[in-house]
């Protein structure tokens, strides 16, 4: 059960990295 868990929040973090690196990308093509 512990596996499943650090599995899901393993998954779920990059999931979010790979959100803010997009919108990191957006802001920055903002910019230029």
């Amino acid at each position: 059960m512990s596996k499943y868990i650090i599995k899901l929040i393993k998954t779920t973090t990059n999931n979010s990295n790979t959100i803010i690196n997009k919108l990191i990308t957006i802001f920055a093509q903002i910019n230029n």
